[in-house]
């Protein structure tokens, strides 16, 4: 063997290889995920109130909202009258959360 090379050099590269193949392992078949979201949980109940802001609104799709103006996905008229009417009552910023998958259908 090699004079320069020494056995405790060895032995540290295999001890890091080893456990970065078992950090890897671990991330990859996702052991922690569940004690992680409950922690996550956890640290929200912990921390204080967010201060809550009155100028954001959220316009939910819900089943009420199908029961009302049919079957989804709504006819992109629909999308438009909703920003044309956000926008005249002053919207600054429209998000649309909507992946709109199918052809245009003139309606």
């Amino acid at each position: 063997m090699l004079k320069w090379v020494n056995k405790t050099k060895i032995g540290y590269v295999c001890l890091i290889t080893f456990i970065a193949s078992l950090l890897l392992c671990v991330s990859y078949f996702r052991t922690f995920d569940d004690f992680e979201y409950s922690m996550l949980d956890f640290r929200y109940r912990l921390r204080p109130l967010q201060k809550v802001n009155d100028d954001i609104v959220i316009i939910e799709i819900d089943d009420n909202s199908i029961k009302q103006l049919g079957r989804w996905p709504f006819i992109r008229n629909y999308h438009a009258l909703l920003v044309k009417i956000l926008g005249v009552s002053g919207a600054d910023t429209i998000v649309f959360d909507v992946f709109f998958s199918e052809e245009k259908k003139e309606d």
